[in-house]
Order: structure tokens, then C-alpha cells, then sequence
């Protein structure tokens, strides 16, 4: 749907502001409480032994966390993805840009990706497009968004509810021939392909479905963080008074308990995975969405996720600044360190391959 360059930007900008205000969080639990940790008192380990280091993709000696996807195309987000890109740089975690959508309509953006990916060649950086753009552009076009970046890998972004909420429910908007677009991107990106929601989470079928066609990694992205549709709704809002207007807040709250948490998603592709169909074969899973601190972190790859994402923890340090940001992912790291510590394993590895969990 067509869009004006500086209503685009002031979205951009209201997305910021909204996702770091409470209203906007998910009013459901992310549901880590019912994954507990088997605390060995004594691990017979030196804390130094503890190693998190991994490879996702082609992204050796990196971390687990990565930066989730979350802002591009306005005058502020130059800088704050350079905060985002030093710090990914210097702790060796992925980076995920915020939306390119503007790259297909304005070069402007392209140069400020130009510049900063000139600045930050080290970084392992993920494009990022929605999958409305994949359905309606041509894929030459989308397949230019992750030249121009020079990105290590491509998110291909699912925001169905979100989308409808910021559009007032257009009956124009339409997910038709979404698999056929994912899966033509698939075969002729020269990165691999990751699909994520954006707070939703997926069911079993889609999982499946996104596997057969080739998606590498689908990032599971559940409920218990930001809840992009109440942002939508928050930014719907008008003074009262003067003509009629849907009510977006009393709307989004029937979709309060939707979709599922990481925990519910892992937990359910372990037991998927025990009855020994290969129907996920070849496709990692990633987390995102509700993530809040290291253990939850270590509770996501014991499960099976491959990596964890961060996002408004992240963007609320990065506006105060590079070293403010650099102890929020500090601090994340350590957190998982000192779980692996007292559960008494060695590395991500022995963690994910040995059960250490058990639910509540």
C-alpha cells in the first residue's frame, strides 16, 4: 500500500516511542516460568570454563544473542543503528536491521546503509523486508535489498495483525501467495532465508509448511514482549471529541492471549521432533519476543532455539547511549554464563544436547 515519504518517517519515529512505553507490552506471559532449570549445586567447573560461544549459519566463535529487527528509514535511526552496529561489531552478536521498505522507494536510504555498512564491515548483518513487499515486488528489486546491504542473511518479516491495525483493516491488504513469494526468494537469494512473526509465534502446520520450501531458519518470535498491534492502536489515537473513529485500543485488547509464547512454540517442536518425523529438517529455530533476561535465554536453547533475540531491553540502552548498550548485552551474556555455571554445563552444546530442563 502506497504511503507518503514523510508519513513513513513519522510512523518510523512513533514506533520507537510507543515500543519503549508500557502500553504497548504484551498483556500475556511469555511462559518461561513454566520451563525450570536443573540447579546442580556442585557443577565441578571453573566459572572461566564456561563458554557460549557458537556458529550460527556461517557466523563462527559468535554469541547466542543476537539484535532483533527494529527500526530503519527516519533521520534518528542512522544513529541509533550505528550504536546498534558498534556494539554488534565488538560482541560479536548478529544484527538485524529495522525494515528496508524504504529502500524500495527512496535511494536516500540505501546510502545510509552504504555508509554505515562501510563503517561496520565486520558485523554478520540480516536484511529485513516484510512479507507484503516479497508478495508485491519484484524479486529483483527485493533481492537488491540485500546486495545494497551486503547482509550475511535475509529476514523475511510476518505482520499480519499489525498491518491491519495501521492500515484501518483495508480490504486491499492481502498475504496471498505467500509461500510462492518466500519460496521463490528462497531459490534465488545467494543468503539464506530467515521468516519470523513479530510477536505472534507460528503453529506446527506453518512451521512444517516454511520447512518443505526451504526457509533455513524461522525466528519463532512469541507473545510476551512487544505487542505490535497495541502499538498500531496507540498511535490510531485521537483527542476525543469530533467525528466518529474506530476505537483501535478496546479492538486490539480482544487479541490480548493471541498466538503462542517461545516456551509453548519450543516445547512443542521438542515433543515434534521425539516421534522422529523429519518435517523440520534442515530449518533452526530461533526466539524472539519476550526475552527478558539470560536465564530465559538459557531456557530457549535448552529447549532447541539455535540463537536469541533482543529488542526493546536493547533499544531502551542504546538511547542512552554505546556503553550503556554494551552492559545491557554484558549483562545478558553473564546471565547465561552463571546459568550454565550452576546447571553445571560446560557449553551451548552440552546445554541443548542434554536435558536440563524440565517443565513446571
Amino acid at each position: 500500500m502506497k504511503e507518503s515519504k514523510r508519513n513513513f518517517e513519522t510512523r518510523k519515529k512513533d514506533h520507537i516511542k510507543w515500543a519503549l512505553d508500557e502500553s504497548s507490552q504484551s498483556k500475556v506471559d511469555s511462559d518461561f516460568s513454566r520451563i525450570k532449570l536443573l540447579h546442580r549445586p556442585l557443577p565441578e567447573l571453573q566459572f572461566s570454563d564456561v563458554d557460549i560461544q557458537t556458529t550460527i549459519l556461517n557466523y563462527k566463535n559468535c554469541s547466542p544473542f543476537f539484535i532483533s529487527s527494529m527500526t530503519a528509514g527516519h533521520q534518528k535511526s542512522v544513529q541509533i543503528n550505528s550504536r546498534f552496529m558498534a556494539a554488534a561489531q565488538k560482541k560479536r552478536w548478529m544484527f538485524g536491521v529495522g525494515s528496508q521498505k524504504k529502500e524500495l522507494f527512496d535511494w536516500t536510504a540505501v546510502q545510509e546503509w552504504k555508509k554505515l555498512r562501510s563503517k561496520y564491515a565486520d558485523v554478520f548483518v540480516l536484511s529485513n523486508i516484510g512479507i507484503e513487499q516479497v508478495i508485491a515486488t519484484p524479486i529483483e528489486k527485493i533481492l537488491e535489498l540485500q546486495k545494497n546491504l551486503q547482509s550475511n542473511a535475509f529476514i523475511v518479516h510476518l505482520n499480519s495483525i499489525q498491518e491491519l491495525f495501521q492500515n484501518d483493516f483495508s480490504e486491499q491488504f492481502s498475504l496471498k501467495n505467500g509461500y510462492k513469494s518466500i519460496e521463490k526468494l528462497v531459490q534465488k537469494s545467494k543468503v539464506p532465508v530467515i521468516v519470523k512473526e513479530v510477536g505472534f509465534g507460528f503453529d506446527l502446520e506453518t512451521l512444517k509448511k516454511l520447512s518443505q520450501i526451504g526457509v533455513q531458519v524461522v525466528d519463532l518470535a512469541g507473545h510476551g514482549g512487544t505487542h505490535w498491534g497495541y502499538i498500531e492502536a496507540l498511535r490510531s489515537q485521537k483527542p476525543k471529541g469530533g467525528s466518529h473513529q474506530l476505537d483501535k485500543l478496546k479492538m486490539i485488547s480482544a487479541f490480548d492471549q493471541w498466538g503462542y509464547s517461545n516456551a509453548e512454540m519450543l516445547k512443542k517442536i521438542h515433543d515434534f521432533k521425539l516421534t522422529g518425523s523429519d518435517g523440520l529438517k534442515g530449518t533452526q529455530m530461533w526466539a524472539s519476543g519476550g526475552i527478558r533476561s539470560g536465564v530465559d535465554a538459557a531456557k530457549c536453547i535448552c529447549l532447541g532455539a539455535t540463537a536469541v533475540g533482543l529488542a526493546q531491553p536493547l533499544m531502551k540502552a542504546c538511547l542512552k547511549g554505546e556503553s550503556a548498550l554494551l552492559s545491557a548485552m554484558t549483562e545478558f551474556e553473564l546471565e547465561l554464563k552463571v546459568a550454565m555455571f550452576a546447571m553445571g554445563v560446560v557449553d551451548l552444546n552440552t546445554l541443548v544436547m542434554e536435558k536440563n530442563w524440565y517443565e513446571n
